[in-house]
């Protein structure tokens, strides 16, 4: 058995093509039967009424979102980890420890204390995106529209875009 998997099917912009690559899906489905599908898409692109939406043999889940507990245990971590495997970014070793778990408090006290960050904390990409801003900029910025600027230019380091990119 083998695990294929797609990360954003909804990030494939024209829809003739979701219809042609659910085609080459169904078709790997039926050539390899013993191989394990897995296919991501944010969920208000993957409606119930989509033309390309995959046949019933594919089992449709939702990522619930997390709950407090999951997300304090989500930004320890993370700190812990950057820690841990990279002290020169928290000060060397002699203080990474110690400055990650400052960082991380911080965090949980910024999200907590901003209301409107709530909702969006709770969903596993976007309490990525806030920790990784958090540790860029050392706090999370009190507007959210400085906080979708920083998003975007998370984004763009990580997915330079092609110059023929017409959504760029």
């Amino acid at each position: 058995g083998t695990l294929l998997v797609l990360d954003g099917l909804d990030e494939v912009y024209n829809e003739e093509d979701r219809i042609m690559l659910r085609g080459i899906i169904e078709n790997w489905a039926d050539r390899f039967p013993s191989c394990r599908v897995v296919i991501t898409s944010r969920t208000y692109a993957y409606r119930h009424d989509a033309r390309w939406r995959l046949s019933d043999r594919f089992v449709s889940a939702e990522l619930a979102p997390f709950t407090w507990k999951q997300m304090d245990a989500y930004i320890e971590r993370w700190y812990q980890h950057g820690a841990n495997t990279r002290p020169g970014s928290f000060g060397g070793h002699t203080v990474a420890d110690e400055r990650a778990s400052a960082m991380s408090a911080n965090l949980k006290k910024a999200i907590r204390d901003n209301k409107p960050l709530v909702p969006l904390a709770r969903h596993p990409l976007m309490l990525a995106l806030l920790t990784l801003i958090h540790e860029d900029y050392k706090h999370l910025p009190s507007k959210r529209a400085e906080l979708y600027r920083q998003t975007v230019e998370l984004l763009d380091r990580w997915n330079i875009p092609l110059p023929s990119d017409k959504l760029h």
